[in-house]
């Protein structure tokens, strides 16, 4: 019998509300991708009844309850990653856009930036497709209506 297992992984690509920025932050120094910057987000919990509750959960771990953010659920970019260890996780990259309230970073995250879109490329130490991912996921802004927006 063959037995497919791989993870779930969701991030959101945060940006300022005048879609100039993106908000990275530079996880520990620990694992595949330590010390570099990436979005928030991390695996679905097996029990959660959906995507906005798994995505406000790790918003809530990472950035605090008090940071609000508006998410495009209606669509997401997906690829598929190996990790080092050989095993397959799905990606999920969400459309977010900052509204309020101060960052609280968790024990996964040294420290936060905003950076400018236009300076992506030469933004370091960052997660190898980072610039592709806000560029893909960026699209998505000529779609989306406010009344399509979540509030995490």
């Amino acid at each position: 019998m063959n037995e497919n297992k791989f993870q779930y992984c969701h991030k959101i690509i945060i940006f300022s509300k005048d879609r100039d920025k993106v908000l990275l932050f530079r996880r520990y120094e620990k694992g595949q991708f330590g010390g570099m910057f990436a979005f928030v987000g991390g695996k679905m919990d097996i029990d959660e009844n959906s995507i906005v509750d798994s995505l406000k959960r790790e918003k809530d771990e990472e950035i605090g309850e008090d940071v609000k953010i508006k998410v495009f659920t209606d669509f997401c970019a997906d690829f598929l990653f190996v990790r080092d260890t050989g095993k397959p996780i799905v990606m999920s990259f969400y459309f977010g856009i900052y509204e309020n309230g101060e960052i609280n970073l968790n024990d996964e995250h040294l420290e936060y930036k905003w950076v400018e879109i236009d300076e992506l490329s030469k933004f370091e130490p960052k997660i190898f497709d980072t610039e592709k991912r806000v560029k893909e996921i960026l699209r998505l802004d000529k779609i989306i209506k406010e009344e399509n927006l979540v509030l995490i």
